[in-house]
């Protein structure tokens, strides 16, 4: 009996054999080609969770960072103007204001105003360091050089709202935009394409890079996520995207080794702060809590976004504060007001410029600027703050020096909020 099972075992064995090596020979097998995940060179480990905030550090580690040196009396510290002086210079259609192709020479920068040869203000504009031009129209059409631009078609159904050169001059990034899609019902597909772009100018024709997708609110997409601000650091690399989220607007960092499509841990995570400012070195930017329901902290955050370090908190200094960095002295400075609880009380005017040793309590340096804050951005040498205010009479650009000074831009601004700082 056992001699009869192996009889019929064996040939069964045999057939089994040859239909696989049958199957092998018509389907040769495919070894997937593994999706490659930005290295640290492109983009630095990202830790917190979504819409957390981390660990802050504690204070004290950044007291030992300021110059024993450098005397803490405050040159700029707020005096009450005396009568019938102003306490606000004009600088409309003065000589000092020396205009060139990248803007107006203030503080050791460039202030980037509409420009002149547009009849009607562009809702957008940036010119490069080596003369390049973008502007963009109030319909959301984008100009290159005075030339039609969409992206090889790629964003012919969509709006630019935001355009802005790399330090270095080589690679634009811009934001682009489904008309209604903030409505949030138009679903994903119809808006698939719409957030952070790049383009590298340096190669004729080249085809834009997706850098982050933009998410309209559930049910018909992801929760509310969508770029409104792209912050270069000086490296050419690294970009902070101030984004529109769910009851508020927070930071993202990004990268030119990043796409929209890419997964890794931490990847796109969104920061609870906004109104950043990149340090010198680009290894860290300085931070404050996004407008909302909590109060206000001045925080520096690593490159790596993993060590965040409180320098500032407002519920023991009873002041709301936005807008913060580093000054070359050590010293922090940001605009800010009193507030009972820390948080942001009303609107964010009745704001001054403030300056503090991270050890010390903050000294008012202006008196409080006439106006609700539209924006407001450091310069790249952290010597002036350009402050865009609404006010009853219009939109108001104004600079304010870390000494105090404040100076008018409204007439070159034409009305325009987008005044800002060539990188």
């Amino acid at each position: 009996m056992p001699s009869m099972r192996r009889s019929i075992i064996s040939p069964l064995v045999v057939l089994s054999f040859l239909v696989l090596a049958v199957v092998a020979c018509n389907y040769p097998s495919v070894v997937p080609t593994p999706t490659v995940i930005p290295t640290l060179a492109q983009l630095p480990t990202l830790t917190p969770t979504v819409e957390e905030a981390p660990t802050l550090a504690p204070v004290a580690t950044l007291a030992n960072n300021r110059a024993t040196s450098t005397p803490l009396v405050l040159s700029g510290t707020y005096r009450a103007p005396v009568a019938g002086q102003p306490s606000v210079s004009g600088n409309n259609g003065s000589d000092s204001a020396a205009l060139n192709a990248n803007g107006i020479s203030v503080a050791g920068a460039f202030l980037q105003v509409p420009p002149s040869d547009t009849e009607a203000v562009p809702l957008d504009y940036d010119t490069s360091r080596t003369g390049r031009r973008i502007i963009i129209d109030q319909n959301g059409g984008l100009t290159l050089d005075g030339v039609p631009y969409n992206g090889n078609g790629k964003h012919a159904k969509q709006r630019f709202m935001q355009a802005r050169w790399s330090p270095d001059g080589r690679w634009l990034a811009y934001i682009v935009e489904t008309p209604d899609a903030e409505r949030g019902q138009l679903g994903w597909q119809a808006t698939i394409d719409d957030g952070v772009w790049l383009l590298d100018t340096s190669t004729p024709n080249s085809t834009p890079q997706f850098i982050m997708r933009n998410a309209y609110d559930a049910p018909y997409d992801k929760p509310l996520r969508v770029a409104y601000n792209i912050n270069w650091a000086s490296d050419n690399d690294a970009m902070l995207i101030s984004v529109k989220r769910p009851g508020g607007t927070g930071s993202i960092l990004v990268g030119k080794g990043i796409h929209a499509d890419d997964v890794a841990n931490g990847l796109f995570t969104v920061l609870p702060y906004v109104s950043s400012a990149w340090q010198a070195d680009s290894q860290g930017f300085v931070v404050a809590t996004a407008p909302g329901n909590d109060p206000a902290k001045v925080v520096v955050i690593g490159r790596d976004i993993g060590k965040v370090t409180l320098i500032a908190d407002g519920v023991p200094l009873r002041l709301w504060m936005q807008d913060p960095t580093r000054l070359a002295d050590g010293r922090y400075a940001f605009l800010a007001k009193p507030s009972s609880s820390g948080k942001i009380e009303g609107d964010s005017s009745g704001l001054a410029l403030y300056a503090m040793w991270p050890d010390q309590t903050p000294a008012q340096v202006t008196p409080l600027l006439s106006g609700e804050v539209v924006s407001a951005a450091w310069n790249p040498n952290r010597t002036a703050l350009l402050v865009v205010l609404r006010t009853a009479q219009g939109i108001q650009a104004k600079v304010i020096g870390i000494d105090g000074n404040i100076t008018d831009y409204t007439t070159q601004a034409r009305g325009s909020t987008s005044v800002h700082w060539a990188r």
